[in-house]
């Protein structure tokens, strides 16, 4: 499972996509493994680009608390402390969904084929802003290292 699907599955089994992405962006920052401390604030501007709000991610992370998938603890005026509970959330993914909801087949169909073949044929370069979270970028050059230092200016002869 890569990034992508796992956002997908959770969105499909949360049904929320405020949540999900929360979720997804604190597991992204390793709070399964280690306690993460951070902010609503920067949750929301740093992690999702602000694509949601500081409130939202405030009622997220109540809820995803409430549901038994986080531990939180809020410090006034400080860092909010925050641990994914990693058995929770795979037991979450472990729980069945139809196969026919979007995203979770891999069936090709003419839109999709269209698409790609579009996006093949520009080059093969992504547009900048297309996909997510940003577009990979390009490897560096193999000849970066060997490159010609150009030569000292000559010096000035003063008469």
């Amino acid at each position: 499972m890569d990034s992508k699907q796992l956002f997908t599955e959770l969105v499909h089994r949360l049904q929320r996509y405020d949540d999900s992405m929360v979720l997804h962006a604190v597991i992204q920052q390793q709070a399964d493994v280690t306690e993460l401390r951070t902010s609503a604030t920067r949750i929301a501007l740093d992690f999702l680009g602000n694509r949601v709000q500081k409130k939202q991610v405030q009622r997220a992370l109540d809820r995803l608390t409430d549901m038994g998938l986080l531990q939180v603890q809020a410090h006034p005026n400080y860092r909010t402390h925050i641990t994914v509970d990693r058995e929770a959330v795979q037991a979450l993914l472990r729980t069945p969904v139809s196969d026919y909801l979007p995203g979770l087949n891999s069936d090709s169909f003419p839109f999709l084929d269209d698409l790609n073949a579009r996006r093949k044929a520009e080059s093969g370069v992504l547009p900048a802003g297309w996909g997510w979270p940003s577009p990979t970028l390009s490897e560096p050059r193999k000849d970066d290292s060997v490159e010609a230092k150009p030569e000292p200016p000559a010096p000035i002869k003063h008469h």
